[in-house]
């Protein structure tokens, strides 16, 4: 840095003499030789500022104002405006509110006979002259040389913009551009203010850390690279840095992210991502764990790991008490049975407070489940101990949601036929591959969407029972490889009139009495199903065209006041029996259709 000042110096006394040659090279010298580092290092963070962003400029500002500033107007003295606008536009990028940049940037421009540009600029310039000078007097009363100059600049600023202004008027209120377009870009003087910038810094956060919760991958992508404001804004805002996840594709070192991420929150992460391919770093446990250490576990709200043992962590650093303040809990340890991978009943039961879950291949026991606050749970392909997944429901009475997929195994779940489920908050039960489904033995007076799939034992008693309850919100039932009784689902399905969507897929046996006697038309009660609107009878073989026009028919007469929905959308892929000349008829009734007679991969086995 020593030797650039001296040579800045130099150049300097150089064009104080008249030596302008002379000072635009020992000028030139300094930027390529003290700069060339930055422009390196911003293209390798993909920056396009390239030098004006580098730390160096932010530590010492006054020093690259000052040689660009030099050089622009050693450039002016060799009448190189084009050159001298460059350099004038970089030094009002590093030095925006000093009015020397902007008077010079409004002389050349009005030279080059860009007039709006010059009366733009001459404003801005006017702006960042100091209003307190004007004002200073000596002891008798008159002005001071300090304020006769900033009189005189402001004169010469209103004398140019004055004739900036004469030219336009002269000139129809059109922009002269006698260089051609080509180098208009060059030559004019854009604005590097940023609207969005001038937002108080309290909004401008809450902007980001929207932003950021939708996304947290705009963090670097995004935020980090539109400007250098928005930059420092990111990297002294902890509260953005909320969001660790570890294992990503795109991040080759996960200590080194770790790192700066923790530095950069002060260790307040609130959601944690540890994906598999993390654990499988080679400096995994030495590294990562050790500098997981500066994590504030206690400050954690939501975790979300792949085979990964943190119960074991945790207790080695004695933090075995800080995940009771944990919201959300995800654990992925794959979709088959592996001995290596532990049990997460210590883990369950130091997530005492959790209120949504999400387990996949893991291996539990359903009763060390210590949180009872849970709000939404979903366990797929977990393996535990020989009781049904419904049990669950006894222990958790503010669930809403479950879903539930159990392993391919043969063992029969144990269930005493005289517990009986009364649960007030559960809307949304997706169960699929259980043994049996005691649904006669389930009360939800507020169930909105039930959906089974692949049941082995017929369903008749729990849709009796279901239909005697009245359910006053439900919108959705989706039935799929199950074995049901038509009429015990059409007794279910006369007592939900508020039914919205119907799904029957790869259910032949029920789905065309079902269809028949939801397009029968009733003139004289209300219809089955009035406000039914989305319709799925996918993979079914025997289902019929004539039904399937009666069903959109008659929800389309003019005559039912309003009582009666149409349909909305409608799915029969998989369907032979579906003539081809109908689909122009039902494209035209109905807003949403489809219908895939074979896919790509069925079609392939058919030639």
């Amino acid at each position: 840095m020593s030797s650039a000042k001296s040579r800045f110096t130099e150049g300097a006394r150089a064009f104080r003499t008249g030596d302008y040659q002379g000072a635009l090279r020992l000028f030139t010298e300094v930027v390529r030789s003290d700069l060339r580092y930055q422009i390196q290092s911003c293209l390798t963070l993909h920056f396009s500022s390239q030098a004006l962003d580098s730390e160096d400029i932010q530590q010492h500002p006054q020093l690259h104002y000052s040689l660009y500033d030099s050089r622009a107007a050693t450039y002016e003295k060799l009448n190189r405006s084009n050159d001298a606008l460059r350099d004038t536009k970089r030094a009002i990028m590093i030095e925006p509110n000093k009015w020397q940049a902007h008077a010079r940037a409004a002389r050349l421009l009005l030279q080059a006979k860009f007039f709006e540009n010059a009366v733009k600029v001459a404003n801005r310039a006017l702006l960042c002259l100091p209003v307190d000078v004007q004002s200073l007097q000596d002891v008798n009363g008159n002005n001071s040389k300090e304020s006769k100059a900033t009189q005189q600049r402001r004169a010469e600023l209103e004398s140019i913009k004055a004739t900036a202004l004469e030219n336009i008027t002269k000139s129809g209120g059109k922009k002269m551009n006698i260089k051609g377009k080509s180098k208009s870009n060059d030559l004019s003087l854009r604005s590097p203010q940023c609207h969005i910038s001038s937002l108080p810094v309290e909004l401008l956060t809450e902007i980001f850390l929207y932003i950021v919760s939708q996304d947290p991958r705009a963090l670097i992508r995004t935020l980090l690279r539109v400007c250098r404001q928005w930059r420092s804004l990111v990297w002294n805002c902890p509260a953005l840095w909320g969001t660790l996840i570890l294992g990503a594709p795109s991040y080759r070192e996960p200590r080194k992210k770790a790192r700066a991420w923790l530095a950069r929150s002060a260790g307040r992460v609130r959601e944690l991502i540890v994906r598999v391919k993390a654990t499988e770093y080679s400096d995994w446990r030495e590294g990562l764990e050790e500098e997981l250490k500066n994590l504030k576990w206690d400050q954690l709200r939501s975790l979300s790991i792949q085979s990964w043992d943190v119960e074991s962590y945790l207790k080695s650093v004695s933090m075995e008490d800080t995940l009771r303040h944990l919201e959300h809990l995800e654990i992925s340890d794959g979709e088959t049975a592996d001995d290596s991978l532990p049990r997460r009943d210590g883990l369950l039961s130091m997530a005492c407070n959790v209120t949504t879950m999400s387990l996949t291949g893991v291996k539990l026991n359903l009763s060390s489940i210590a949180s009872t606050n849970l709000r939404s749970i979903s366990l797929k392909q977990c393996w535990h101990e020989p009781r049904h997944i419904l049990s669950l429901l006894e222990y958790q009475p503010l669930l809403e949601t479950l879903f539930a997929e159990e392993p391919n195994r043969g063992m029969v779940m144990s269930w005493s036929p005289h517990v009986t489920l009364k649960h007030v908050h559960l809307t949304h039960l997706e169960l699929t591959a259980c043994i049996f489904l005691p649904l006669d033995k389930l009360i939800a007076p507020n169930l909105r969407v039930l959906r089974i799939s692949r049941t082995s034992l017929p369903l008749d008693l729990g849709f009796h029972h279901l239909g005697s309850l009245n359910l006053k919100y439900f919108e959705e039932l989706s039935l799929s490889t199950s074995h049901c009784d038509s009429l015990a689902l059409l007794l279910f399905l006369r007592s939900v009139p508020t039914l919205k969507t119907l799904e029957i897929t790869r259910t032949a046996s029920i789905v065309g009495p079902i269809i028949e006697a939801l397009g029968e038309p009733n003139l004289d009660e209300t219809p089955l199903c009035p406000r039914l609107q989305h319709v799925n009878v996918s993979h079914s073989p025997n289902i019929r065209t004539s039904v399937l026009v009666r069903l959109v028919k008659s929800r389309l007469q003019s005559d039912q006041n309003g009582i009666v929905t149409p349909i909305e959308s409608l799915r029969m892929d998989g369907c032979p029996r579906i003539a081809p000349e109908f689909l122009p008829w039902f494209r035209e009734n109905v807003p949403t259709l489809s219908c895939t007679y074979l896919s790509k991969k069925a079609a392939s086995y058919k030639r």
